[in-house]
C-alpha cells in the first residue's frame, strides 16, 4: 500500500519516544525545559539535510544533455548546508535499473553538473535520485527524487519475442492495477475514541498510487448506515463519526462502477479526541477526554506543543473543564511549513498528534525585465533579474535559470518547485500529488 500525505512527520516515532520520557508544560516549568532539551538533542544528533535538483527541462529526447543545478539545504532553517561536499545523483531507467551515477562537488550548498542521455536509451519514465553520504544513515524515503519522460523515436533496437511477451504482461498488469483501488482511513489525532465525536480522514488510491475520486457509506456491525462521504480532492476527504461503545465500523466504497468493503480502525476504549480547525490566521485545537478518564487527575490538564522541523515554537497548559478544552494558537508563532501539534497528558504521556500546513507567503520574489537588443551578430535578448523579499527589499541570491525551446507551443506542465518541495513534500513520507495545489489561494 503506498504511503501518502497523511503519514507521520519525519522521524516522529523516534522523537515522540524521546519526548515521552521527558514531558513539557509552561515556559518556566521543568517539563517544558526537558522537552526543549530532548528536541535539541534530537536535532543535534540527527541533523537533517534537504536536496533540490533544478533540471533544465521537464522531459527529454534521446541524445539530449540534462543540465542540473543542485541545492543542498539545512533541514531546520533551509539555509545552504556545508556539512557535505559530495552529492550523489543516480539515474534509473524504466525497468528500475541504475543507468548511471554522478558525484557533484558541493561548495557552500551549491553544485552543478549534467547527464548525457544516450540516444541508445529506450523510451519511458526515468528517475533522478540524489543524496549525500550523511543521508544514507536514514530512510531512503527522504532522498530527493524527480521523474521525467524520455522520448526516443529514433531508437530502433529490435526486441526479442521474450521481451515482447513481457511487455504485454506488464501492460496488462498495469491496466489491472489502475482498475483496482485501496482506501486508508485515518482518524484525526491518531485514533477514534468511543463516545467522543471525531473526524476521520481518508485517502483513496489505485494500485499505482494515484489519487482517485470515490464515494461511499459507513456502516456499523449491525449494517446500520452511519454516514455517507465523498472525496474533496484527489481521493482525499473527511467525515464525522462518534463511535458507540461495543460497535465496529466498516465502509463500502464505490469507484468506477466497483464496490469494495474496508474496515475502519477499531476505536479506543478511552482516550482523548483532538480536532483542529484551520483558519487564515489561527489554529484552534479542540480537546475532549472520554468519560472514563474525567476522574483521572492526570487528565485534569493537558499540555499542547507545536514544533516545526525539530524546533519548538509553542507550548501551553490547558485546563479541562468536564473533560473539554480548547486552545487557540496564532499562526504567527510558526514559520512557514509543516507544524506538528502534540497533546500530552499531565504525566507526559503523548495522547494525540496532528500536522498542519502553515503558509505565510513570505517567500522571495523574482522579477524579470527582458529587452531585445540589435547587435552585429543579430538580435539578442537581455534579461535583467531583480530579487526581493516579501517586503520588497533587495536580496542577495544564488539562482539557476533554464531557457529551452518550447516546440509544441502549448503550456508547459506544472512541476514541483523548490518552494513546494522544501516547505511541504520534503517533510512528508511518500508522494504528495500536485503539491502546487496547496500553495494556491
Amino acid at each position: 500500500m503506498p504511503r501518502t500525505l497523511f503519514n507521520i512527520f519525519r522521524f516522529s516515532g523516534l522523537l515522540m519516544a524521546s519526548l515521552a520520557l521527558t514531558g513539557g508544560a509552561p515556559e518556566d516549568d521543568i517539563r517544558i525545559q526537558r522537552i526543549k532539551a530532548a528536541l535539541d538533542r534530537f536535532t543535534t544528533n540527527y541533523p537533517q539535510q534537504k536536496i533540490y535538483l533544478h533540471t533544465d527541462k521537464a522531459s527529454y529526447r534521446g541524445g539530449d544533455e540534462m543540465w542540473i543545478k543542485a541545492y543542498l539545504l539545512n533541514g531546520i532553517n533551509h539555509y545552504p548546508d556545508s556539512l557535505s561536499t559530495n552529492l550523489y545523483i543516480e539515474l534509473f531507467g524504466p525497468s528500475h535499473t541504475r543507468i548511471g551515477i554522478k558525484r557533484l562537488l558541493m561548495l557552500n550548498g551549491y553544485g552543478s553538473g549534467s547527464f548525457l542521455l544516450s540516444d541508445t536509451l529506450p523510451e519511458g519514465l526515468y528517475q533522478l535520485r540524489a543524496y549525500t553520504s550523511w543521508m544514507q544513515n536514514f530512510n531512503v524515503d527522504y532522498y530527493f527524487r524527480k521523474d521525467f519522460q524520455l522520448a526516443n523515436p529514433g531508437y530502433t533496437r529490435l526486441i526479442s519475442p521474450r521481451e515482447a511477451r513481457e511487455n504485454v504482461r506488464n501492460i496488462a498488469k498495469r491496466e489491472e492495477l489502475s482498475a483496482d483501488f485501496d482506501v486508508q482511513f485515518l482518524p484525526e489525532g491518531g485514533s477514534m475514541v468511543y463516545d467522543l465525536p471525531g473526524i476521520v480522514g481518508f485517502k483513496a488510491v489505485n494500485m499505482l498510487g494515484k489519487g482517485i475520486a470515490v464515494s461511499g457509506e459507513v456502516y456499523d456491525d449491525k449494517n446500520r448506515l452511519i454516514v455517507s462521504f465523498s472525496d474533496h480532492y484527489n481521493g482525499m476527504g473527511t467525515f464525522e463519526l462518534t463511535p458507540v461503545p461495543g460497535r465496529r465500523y466498516h465502509a463500502i466504497v464505490h469507484y468506477n462502477g466497483a464496490d469494495a468493503r474496508f474496515s475502519l480502525p477499531r476505536p479506543a476504549e478511552k482516550g482523548l479526541a483532538m480536532t483542529v480547525h484551520d483558519s487564515p490566521d489561527k489554529i484552534t485545537v479542540n480537546l475532549q477526554v472520554s468519560p472514563l478518564l474525567r476522574k483521572d487527575r492526570a487528565y485534569d490538564e493537558v499540555f499542547v506543543t507545536g514544533q516545526v522541523r525539530g524546533i519548538l515554537y509553542f507550548q501551553t497548559v490547558q485546563k479541562l473543564s468536564d473533560g473539554k478544552g480548547s486552545v487557540v494558537i496564532e499562526k504567527s508563532f510558526f514559520p512557514s511549513g509543516i507544524v506538528q501539534l502534540t497533546v500530552f497528558s499531565g504525566n507526559s504521556e503523548p495522547l494525540a498528534e496532528r500536522l498542519v500546513f502553515v503558509d505565510h507567503h513570505d517567500r522571495m520574489n523574482i522579477n524579470f525585465d527582458a529587452s531585445d537588443v540589435q547587435t552585429e551578430g543579430g538580435l539578442r535578448t537581455e534579461l535583467n533579474i531583480r530579487v526581493t523579499d516579501s517586503r520588497g527589499k533587495p536580496l542577495r541570491s544564488n539562482l539557476s535559470l533554464a531557457v529551452t525551446r518550447n516546440r509544441s507551443g502549448a503550456a508547459l506542465p506544472v512541476q514541483t518547485h523548490i518552494t513546494s518541495y522544501m516547505l511541504l513534500a520534503s517533510d512528508l513520507r511518500g508522494t504528495v500529488e500536485n503539491p502546487e495545489y496547496y500553495f494556491n489561494s
